[in-house]
């Protein structure tokens, strides 16, 4: 399922629960199906700059530690 990208606006958006498990169900599913991720924004005309740069975050969250190798 592709991820739906929320809108966060300081001061309005809440940081609680629920919106953190979207983001890390977000996280999760590239990160368990990364193929799956990419495919669904195939079409797109950044498709190569998005898949570089979730790569990069990937990359990050594992060299910090929040994603196991």
């Amino acid at each position: 399922m592709p991820y739906t990208k929320q809108t966060w606006a300081d001061h309005e958006t809440p940081l609680d629960a629920e919106h953190l498990n979207h983001m890390e169900q977000g996280i999760a599913e590239a990160y368990t199906a990364p193929g799956a991720a990419v495919a669904d924004v195939a079409q797109d005309a950044d498709a190569a700059a998005l898949a570089a740069t979730l790569n990069a975050l990937l990359a990050s969250l594992r060299a910090s530690g929040v994603l196991a190798e």
